[in-house]
């Protein structure tokens, strides 16, 4: 886990390149398992099944109401599991707060007010920026699970502090098979900490409109932001950690705004186009400095609305579709070639022995490319999707997902989420499942 520098831009990250490889990566050749998830627990607003093969099991909840009932049926029906995710993210939340290079206002504000209020003040600055229902939510489910929501916002403050090396690619038209939109969001996040035990499938069912889209989070047992997902639009969204920027494209973060996590949330609850995202993130007051991409797939939207990228910061944003995708090299575009409709990023900004890799199974594959070639070929061979990974057919309505072996899993190799089995959902009945 990196802690991120908040106000003070990475002037020594600056014109450097990411380090690391893919090292040996080879085919995955799990099937996909297409069985229905079994039910497990159920609770007023709320149903809990397991999905997934034997032995590469995660929970899939499907939650209905307003907000604040979406979080108490997650509470009820999660209660032991939310409370050991809330209290193992903190203590290793906590641990990692020891090491050198944390952010200069964090540590005043630690030294000034103690850890939790220093959280809590985060907390605030944010709070104005952020769509209310997401606090209610977070407050159903303490209560439910019976305990201080404060220790729920506080740990959701970790995606603002901390980044992975993430992967990305958005596909169609002429690149794919049928030309088919497909997605793909490799999470290489923190494998030693906890999240790892607590893998999910969230699906939200709005009470009404007031409250957007049937939508799906993929992520954690108890965590509310949104770091993968699709929504009933067909919209998806991607992001990255940038730790290697140029010296030009992005500008310096903001602690008070809207944190990506709920940000990218809305997205998937309230948007239904790529211009209606690009509008809303234009419009945020933003924080971290990012790489984001979203992508919809829904009959009859032009080409020229499927993809866009966003190189995003505090104070800049520029954004990307397959013609004018950056960074790009004055040597002929080398590492991070420009595909004709395709978007994509390996592992960071300046990032080449990711980008080349993937550039070049992006052109090989390209126009016969589908979301199985991405399961079973591009991203085990990158080497990229180590905590979870979700792959995306966004023309037939599939989600195929994985995440990296638990503690004591009962198969507990290999751990990496890109080499093991991937469960497949049907979009349209999971967002119609009644309860």
């Amino acid at each position: 886990m990196r802690v991120v520098v908040g106000l003070i831009a990475a002037a020594a990250a600056h014109a450097a390149y990411c380090s690391g490889r893919p090292e040996n990566g080879t085919h995955n050749n799990y099937p996909i398992d297409s069985r229905a998830p079994r039910l497990v627990r159920t609770a007023t607003n709320g149903q809990a099944y397991k999905a997934g093969a034997d032995g590469f099991e995660f929970w899939l909840l499907h939650l209905y109401g307003t907000p604040y009932e979406q979080g108490f049926a997650q509470g009820s029906l999660m209660g032991p599991e939310v409370r050991a995710f809330v209290n193992a993210t903190w203590e290793y939340f906590k641990q990692q707060l020891a090491i050198p290079g944390l952010p200069a206002w964090l540590e005043d504000l630690i030294e000034e007010l103690g850890l939790e209020l220093a959280l809590d003040t985060f907390v605030d600055l944010t709070r104005n920026y952020t769509t209310p229902f997401i606090y209610d939510e977070m407050r159903g489910m303490a209560d439910a699970a019976g305990f201080d929501v404060k220790e729920l916002e506080r740990i959701h403050m970790i995606g603002e502090l901390t980044r992975g090396d993430c992967s990305l690619v958005g596909a169609w038209g002429t690149a794919t098979s049928g030309g088919h939109v497909l997605g793909a969001r490799a999470l290489d996040w923190d494998t030693d900490g906890p999240m790892k035990d607590y893998p999910a499938v969230v699906v939200y069912h709005p009470a009404n409109a007031t409250y957007g889209l049937p939508w799906a989070n993929v992520g954690f047992i108890g965590w509310v932001g949104s770091l993968t997902g699709v929504n009933a639009a067909r919209q998806t969204i991607h992001e990255i950690g940038v730790s290697f920027p140029d010296d030009t494209t992005f500008g310096d973060q903001n602690l008070a705004g809207n944190p990506f996590i709920f940000l990218l949330r809305d997205i998937l609850t309230f948007d239904s186009t790529v211009p209606a995202s690009v509008q809303r993130i234009t419009d945020a007051t933003r924080t971290a400095t990012l790489i984001l991409a979203v992508g919809n797939g829904q009959a009859g939207v032009p080409d020229s609305e499927r993809y866009r990228a966003f190189a995003y910061s505090g104070t800049k944003l520029s954004v990307y579709d397959d013609t004018n995708l950056e960074p790009t090299n004055t040597t002929g575009d080398t590492w991070h070639p420009r595909i004709p409709n395709v978007v994509y990023y390996g592992m960071d900004w300046l990032c080449p022995n990711y980008s080349r890799p993937l550039s070049e199974m992006l052109i090989a594959a390209h126009g016969s490319l589908t979301a199985e070639t991405l399961v079973t070929d591009t991203f085990p061979r990158l080497q990229s999707g180590d905590l979870h990974i979700a792959v995306y057919d966004l023309t037939t309505g599939q989600m195929y997902v994985s995440f990296y072996a638990p503690t004591n899993g009962t198969v507990p190799w290999p751990n990496n989420a890109y080499d093991r089995a991937f469960a497949s959902f049907d979009l349209d009945p999971l967002f119609a499942h009644a309860m």
